[in-house]
């Protein structure tokens, strides 16, 4: 029987149109000053170069709204001796494997909390993001997996 232990946050989903709504926003703001050129051409440069690296963050934008997306609601779920777990791509871990489990970041914003799950065995480390309640998971899989016995 499978048990879900940790669900995606789906606010950080909505954070993410809305971050490029915003940059969209200021990208129209700075191609209109440029085409205009009402502040003189230093200013018109300084607008272009502002609009590329605004152009370089949408980019990197929607690379993570794709991101988000794709993860699937389930991100740890605990079946029978192993834990599945979704990075990007799905991760099978034997229960007894598993050497500690740390919380890696936590980001509190306006919208979404977004918080990564470390959890290391012998042989390598793996980081689950979007995590939505990270001290309700953290304190589950200590009861359920018993780290240090």
């Amino acid at each position: 029987m499978k048990k879900v232990i940790a669900n995606k946050n789906k606010n950080c989903i909505i954070e993410t149109i809305i971050t490029l709504c915003l940059i969209i926003l200021l990208i129209t703001i700075c191609i209109i000053n440029a085409i205009k050129n009402i502040h003189g051409i230093s200013m018109e440069i300084v607008y272009i170069g502002f609009s590329i690296v605004l152009l370089y963050w949408v980019y990197k934008e929607i690379i993570t709204l794709n991101m988000q997306i794709k993860l699937p609601n389930e991100l740890i779920t605990l079946e029978t001796n192993q834990l599945h777990i979704y990075t990007d791509k799905k991760e099978t871990i034997n229960i007894e494997d598993i050497i500690s489990i740390e919380k890696d970041v936590v980001i509190k914003k306006l919208l979404a909390n977004e918080a990564s799950l470390l959890i290391k065995t012998n042989n390598s480390i793996y980081k689950v993001i979007y995590i939505k309640d990270i001290d309700k998971v953290i304190e589950s899989l200590d009861s359920i997996i018993k780290v240090g016995d």
